[in-house]
């Protein structure tokens, strides 16, 4: 369901060196910093379709007022949706069956999957998108990650697609291939 206004959030903590461009957590896909934001539109990157504005409440112990000075202003973003398609066999996917829908590959009790491979000629190009049938809701190009080190933004984490595992029987479900 989306999110609507007002957004709040609680960062977990209140020592600016923790303070990412990027924030993952509960609830949400994710939050970028205005630094990013500005990093975004300058070098033209795409594949965000909003930045929604999000109040942030707390941080750490501190409420709202006690806030510390130089918090980043933060954006929910919403991406692209069918960047592109997951090849299946490509990926190794495992189904204990077939999923309810063919097109999003909703339901069918993914088992492991060995590798996030695109389906030839599906990309649409965007620099940060969703993949239909991929177990992971953030993909981006090597564009993206490439202006991300270049800008030295904080608190990204990227994994070659090729490398991302998956197995439901593993803690933590995913894992990164050798």
């Amino acid at each position: 369901m989306k999110w609507l206004p007002p957004r709040r959030v609680k960062l977990s903590s209140a020592k600016p060196e923790k303070w990412g461009d990027f924030v993952w957590g509960a609830g949400f896909l994710l939050l970028v910093s205005d630094r990013f934001k500005a990093v975004y539109e300058k070098e033209g990157l795409t594949g965000i379709t909003a930045f929604l504005p999000v109040e942030v409440v707390r941080v750490g112990t501190r409420k709202t007022g006690d806030l510390p000075p130089g918090l980043p202003t933060y954006y929910l973003i919403e991406i692209v949706w069918d960047g592109a398609n997951q090849d299946d066999r490509a990926s190794k996917v495992v189904r204990k069956r077939e999923p309810r829908c063919a097109y999003c590959r909703v339901g069918g009790g993914r088992l492991r999957q060995e590798g996030i491979i695109l389906e030839e000629g599906s990309w649409t190009g965007a620099d940060i998108f969703e993949a239909r049938g991929a177990p992971v809701r953030v993909i981006v190009s090597e564009r993206f990650k490439e202006v991300v080190e270049r800008y030295g933004l904080k608190n990204a984490w990227f994994i070659p697609a090729e490398k991302f595992a998956w197995d439901e029987h593993r803690p933590g479900l995913w894992y990164i291939l050798d």
